[in-house]
């Protein structure tokens, strides 16, 4: 199932993509509203509660800038190197993990790093970016919640 990762202190939508920069290298970025193809997500299993984050719309995944990640390194989109490869490699360093919130709301941890994401600079403003912390506070702040979209309206 799809969703969108919405912050759960500002209400606004992380998009995985600009399209106008690509898909290798683009910073994913809080908007205002969650409607869209382009702003949802795809969680693919990878067993033991890890999984790795797809943007449905072009078939990204999430990406730690620097191959692999490490505290103050953006989180980007990345779409393959050209062999036909969708950028979801089956790769440890490239998995998620929630850490519940009391409130239902999560942060996405990496699992084999121990580093969580977080809005740039702790605040998911409007065209803020997502990187990698050291540290996993579960302030509301840096928290996420999926939000799922209605589905369509069917007439009888």
């Amino acid at each position: 199932n799809s969703f969108y990762l919405k912050s759960a202190d500002t209400g606004r939508c992380l998009t995985p993509t600009n399209t106008n920069t690509g898909c290798n290298s683009a910073h994913p970025k809080f908007q205002d509203g969650c409607s869209g193809n382009s702003k949802l997500f795809r969680a693919l299993d990878k067993g033991g509660g890890n999984f790795l984050l797809r943007g449905v719309q072009m078939n990204i995944c999430l990406h730690p800038a620097s191959g692999q990640p490490n505290s103050n390194h953006d989180v980007i989109t990345y779409c393959g190197n050209g062999d036909g490869s969708d950028g979801c490699e089956d790769d440890s360093r490239l998995y998620y993990k929630l850490v519940m919130r009391n409130d239902g709301s999560f942060l996405l941890k990496n699992p084999k790093y121990g580093f969580c994401v977080h809005p740039t600079n702790g605040y998911a403003n409007a065209g803020r970016t997502i990187e990698f912390f050291d540290g996993c506070d579960t302030l509301k702040r840096l928290a996420f919640q999926a939000v799922f979209p209605s589905p369509p309206h069917c007439r009888a």
